[in-house]
C-alpha cells in the first residue's frame, strides 16, 4: 500500500473498503477541514503535505540528505503531516504558506496555523517574517503559542533516550493559542499528545499520566481521580487503556474550569503490549491559579 492509500486507510470515519489486493482503498467517508464537506468517493480526494514540499524545500529541507527528505515527504507518523482533503482546495493551496493562502472553511483556520506551525517545528524548518505575521494574526498571539510544551521520551526498558516526544497544552476556549497558566475561572481544555517511538507503531497501548504535587505522586485516571503512586510503575493506574497507535495522539485530559488552584508537574508516558515503557524524560509544568 503507498503512502496515498496509508493515508485514506487511516483517515476514514467508518472502516474502508480495500481492493481485492488489499492495497487500493475503494471507498471510506473523510471529513475534509478545509471546506468542512464530507466525502465518500477517495477520487474527490488529494493527500495534502500540511507544509508542502516547495515550502519545505526553501525552508531548510534543500539541504537534508535523500532519506531525511523522503521520510518527510511520506510522514505516517505525524498525524497532521498528511492529510486527505478534497483535490479542489488542495490544488488551490498548491504551495503557498498561511501569508498566502488559507482553508475556505474559516472555522479551521486556528487549528490549520498551529498544524502548520507544528510540523514546521517538528522538523526544524525556518519560518519567514509574513508567515510568522500571518500565523500571529490568525493565534492572536506569539508564534511560539502556536505549540504545545514539550518534553522528550526515555525508555525505561532500554535505559536510554527514545524518539518519543510528549506534549502538554492548555487553550482557552476563547481563544487559539495555548498558554502557560490560565486561571481557576477560565473555561479550558488540556490536552495532552503523543508521538510514540516508530519502533512501537502498531501496538496497543496504555497511557499514563502522573501528577507531581506538593503531596506527592498521584496516577490521573480517565474519570480525572488523583491515586496516590508509589513509583513502581507495575502499580499504575492508566489514564486510558488499549488504544492502537498507528500514528501521533491527542488526548483532551480536561474540559470546563477548574474553579480551585492547581500548580503541577506532569509527566506523560506510555507501555505497549509487548512490554516497552516510555515517558517524559522531563516533567511538563501545569499551572491553574490566581
Amino acid at each position: 500500500m503507498d503512502t496515498r492509500h496509508e493515508v485514506l486507510l487511516s483517515a476514514s470515519r467508518i472502516p474502508a473498503t480495500l481492493d481485492a489486493g488489499g492495497c487500493n482503498v475503494l471507498s471510506g467517508e473523510w471529513y475534509d477541514p478545509f471546506t468542512g464537506q464530507v466525502f465518500t468517493d477517495p477520487g474527490e480526494l488529494d493527500i495534502d503535505h500540511m507544509v508542502p514540499l516547495e515550502e519545505a524545500h526553501g525552508s531548510g529541507a534543500h539541504a537534508w540528505g535523500s532519506d531525511r527528505k523522503r521520510a518527510y515527504a511520506n510522514d505516517l507518523l505525524n498525524a497532521k503531516s498528511l492529510i486527505a482533503v478534497s483535490a479542489s482546495a488542495n490544488r488551490s493551496k498548491g504551495s503557498r504558506g498561511p501569508a498566502e493562502w488559507l482553508p475556505p472553511n474559516t472555522a479551521h483556520h486556528c487549528e490549520y496555523v498551529r498544524n502548520w506551525t507544528e510540523v514546521k517545528h517538528r522538523h526544524g524548518l525556518d519560518v519567514d517574517d509574513a508567515e510568522k505575521a500571518a500565523v500571529e494574526s490568525v493565534l492572536g498571539a506569539d508564534i511560539a503559542l502556536a505549540v504545545r510544551a514539550e518534553s522528550s521520551g526515555w525508555d525505561e526498558i532500554q535505559r536510554a533516550p527514545s524518539p518519543a516526544v510528549f506534549g502538554l497544552g492548555i487553550r482557552k476556549q476563547d481563544q487559539c493559542s495555548y498558554t502557560r497558566q490560565a486561571l481557576p475561572s477560565d473555561q479550558i481544555e488540556v490536552t495532552v499528545s503523543i508521538l510514540p517511538d516508530p519502533n512501537h507503531i502498531e501496538r496497543k497501548f496504555d497511557i499514563f499520566l502522573v501528577a507531581d504535587l506538593p503531596a506527592g505522586l498521584f496516577s490521573l485516571d480517565m474519570w480525572g481521580n488523583f491515586i496516590p503512586f508509589n513509583g513502581d510503575i507495575a502499580t499504575l493506574v492508566p489514564h486510558r487503556e488499549n488504544i492502537y497507535l498507528a500514528q501521533s495522539h491527542e488526548i483532551s485530559v480536561f474540559t470546563g474550569a477548574l474553579n480551585d488552584e492547581l500548580v503541577m508537574n506532569l509527566f506523560i508516558g506510555y507501555g505497549t503490549d509487548s512490554g516497552d515503557f516510555v515517558y517524559t524524560s522531563a516533567p511538563l509544568p501545569l499551572a491553574i491559579k490566581e
